[in-house]
């Protein structure tokens, strides 16, 4: 199975919001200045971090595409160019419009795919689901 997510709008404005409530009640929390301020900062770079990371792809982790083969053997085109051997992680988070799934390259590094809807066409967004749900099935089992 190949999955190449396109840009998604919908994970923007997810992105964004969850962020911006984060901000909004800093003000309301029995927190020093300074604490807050610090707090700002670090929500600021997480929305930036997450915005180059799942919808500009401009970090050089970011995943691109990946290749399903048998069980849970994949293969992942970064956005630096690099094609790498990865395995799914038995962790994955799948909600009826959203699929966060996690892969690990064989130099243990992590990598992070968030798949939304409208970033894949409505028939292969349901096979991942379904292929996902008899796979981590087979996982726990």
């Amino acid at each position: 199975m190949l999955l190449e997510p396109g840009p998604s709008r919908s994970l923007r404005v997810w992105l964004i919001l969850v962020h911006v409530a984060s901000i909004m009640i800093l003000p309301f929390m029995s927190l020093p200045v300074w604490a807050v301020l610090i707090l700002l900062l670090l929500m600021l770079l997480s929305l930036w971090r997450a915005l180059r990371m799942h919808i500009t792809l401009g970090h050089p982790d970011s995943v691109r595409a990946v290749q399903w083969r048998e069980a849970r053997s994949c293969q992942l085109r970064l956005s630096s160019g690099r094609d790498i051997e990865a395995r799914l992680m038995p962790q994955v988070f799948m909600l009826p419009w959203m699929v966060i799934m996690h892969f690990r390259s064989g130099r243990g590094r992590v990598h992070h795919l968030v798949l939304l809807p409208d970033m894949l066409e409505p028939e292969v967004f349901r096979r991942l689901r379904v292929r996902l749900m008899i796979e981590m099935n087979q996982a726990v089992d």
